[in-house]
Protein backbone atom coordinates (compact mmCIF):
# COMPACT_ATOMS: atom_id res chain seq x y z
CA UNK A 1 0.00 0.00 0.00
CA UNK A 2 1.07 3.65 -1.18
CA UNK A 3 1.36 5.92 1.94
CA UNK A 4 0.28 9.71 1.35
CA UNK A 5 3.30 11.45 -0.63
CA UNK A 6 5.24 8.49 -1.45
CA UNK A 7 5.37 8.35 -5.23
CA UNK A 8 3.41 5.80 -7.12
CA UNK A 9 5.11 2.92 -9.01
CA UNK A 10 4.85 3.58 -12.23
CA UNK A 11 3.07 0.67 -14.56
CA UNK A 12 5.56 1.30 -17.41
CA UNK A 13 7.54 3.70 -18.98
CA UNK A 14 4.58 4.85 -21.28
CA UNK A 15 4.68 8.65 -21.89
CA UNK A 16 0.86 8.39 -21.66
CA UNK A 17 1.19 7.45 -17.56
CA UNK A 18 3.64 9.67 -17.26
CA UNK A 19 1.52 12.58 -18.63
CA UNK A 20 -1.47 11.36 -16.70
CA UNK A 21 0.55 11.58 -13.54
CA UNK A 22 1.25 14.73 -13.41
CA UNK A 23 -2.13 16.09 -14.43
CA UNK A 24 -2.99 14.05 -11.30
CA UNK A 25 -0.30 15.45 -9.37
CA UNK A 26 -1.33 19.30 -10.33
CA UNK A 27 -5.04 18.73 -9.50
CA UNK A 28 -3.93 17.33 -6.21
CA UNK A 29 -1.79 20.83 -5.97
CA UNK A 30 -4.21 22.97 -7.24
CA UNK A 31 -7.54 21.06 -5.00
CA UNK A 32 -5.74 21.05 -1.81
CA UNK A 33 -4.48 25.25 -2.25
CA UNK A 34 -7.83 26.21 -3.84
CA UNK A 35 -10.58 24.33 -1.92
CA UNK A 36 -10.41 26.64 1.40
CA UNK A 37 -11.51 29.14 -1.19
CA UNK A 38 -14.81 27.53 -2.61
CA UNK A 39 -12.65 26.79 -6.03
CA UNK A 40 -13.28 22.68 -6.92
CA UNK A 41 -10.16 21.46 -9.25
CA UNK A 42 -11.19 18.21 -11.02
CA UNK A 43 -9.71 16.58 -14.26
CA UNK A 44 -11.45 14.41 -16.88
CA UNK A 45 -8.93 11.68 -18.77
CA UNK A 46 -10.07 10.83 -21.87
CA UNK A 47 -8.69 7.84 -23.84
CA UNK A 48 -9.41 7.46 -27.25
CA UNK A 49 -12.64 9.20 -28.10
CA UNK A 50 -14.87 9.12 -31.81
CA UNK A 51 -14.13 12.09 -33.29
CA UNK A 52 -13.53 13.15 -37.30
CA UNK A 53 -9.72 12.91 -36.07
CA UNK A 54 -9.56 9.61 -34.81
CA UNK A 55 -11.60 7.76 -37.77
CA UNK A 56 -7.85 6.45 -39.20
CA UNK A 57 -6.72 5.25 -35.38
CA UNK A 58 -9.64 2.97 -34.89
CA UNK A 59 -8.25 -0.24 -35.74
CA UNK A 60 -7.84 -4.18 -34.44
CA UNK A 61 -4.51 -3.30 -33.10
CA UNK A 62 -5.64 -0.65 -31.03
CA UNK A 63 -9.20 -1.52 -30.20
CA UNK A 64 -7.11 -5.04 -28.50
CA UNK A 65 -5.63 -2.82 -26.47
CA UNK A 66 -9.08 -1.32 -24.91
CA UNK A 67 -10.47 -3.52 -22.21
CA UNK A 68 -13.69 -2.65 -23.22
CA UNK A 69 -12.87 -2.60 -26.92
CA UNK A 70 -14.16 0.69 -28.11
CA UNK A 71 -13.60 4.09 -28.37
CA UNK A 72 -15.57 6.63 -26.16
CA UNK A 73 -17.96 9.37 -27.24
CA UNK A 74 -18.06 12.93 -26.73
CA UNK A 75 -21.20 12.86 -25.17
CA UNK A 76 -19.80 10.10 -22.38
CA UNK A 77 -17.12 12.55 -21.96
CA UNK A 78 -19.69 15.16 -21.53
CA UNK A 79 -21.55 13.34 -19.30
CA UNK A 80 -18.83 12.71 -17.00
CA UNK A 81 -17.57 16.53 -17.09
CA UNK A 82 -21.27 17.04 -16.34
CA UNK A 83 -20.71 15.27 -13.24
CA UNK A 84 -18.30 17.00 -12.37
CA UNK A 85 -19.59 20.49 -12.15
CA UNK A 86 -22.94 19.52 -10.90
CA UNK A 87 -21.26 17.46 -7.53
CA UNK A 88 -20.62 20.48 -5.37
CA UNK A 89 -18.65 17.69 -3.29
CA UNK A 90 -16.63 16.61 -5.94
CA UNK A 91 -13.03 18.02 -5.27
CA UNK A 92 -9.75 16.88 -6.44
CA UNK A 93 -11.38 14.07 -8.87
CA UNK A 94 -9.27 12.53 -11.55
CA UNK A 95 -11.26 10.65 -14.17
CA UNK A 96 -10.07 8.60 -16.12
CA UNK A 97 -12.30 8.14 -18.85
CA UNK A 98 -10.65 5.51 -21.27
CA UNK A 99 -12.26 2.32 -21.48
CA UNK A 100 -9.98 0.80 -18.87
CA UNK A 101 -6.92 1.85 -20.76
CA UNK A 102 -4.63 3.09 -18.44
CA UNK A 103 -5.26 0.16 -16.13
CA UNK A 104 -3.42 -1.89 -19.06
Amino acid sequence: MRRRGQAKEKPSNDKRHEKDEGIEGLTTSLAHEYGRSGIRVNAVLPGYIETDMTTGLKNPSILQQIPLGRFGTADEVADATLFLVKNPYANNCVLNLDGGLSAV
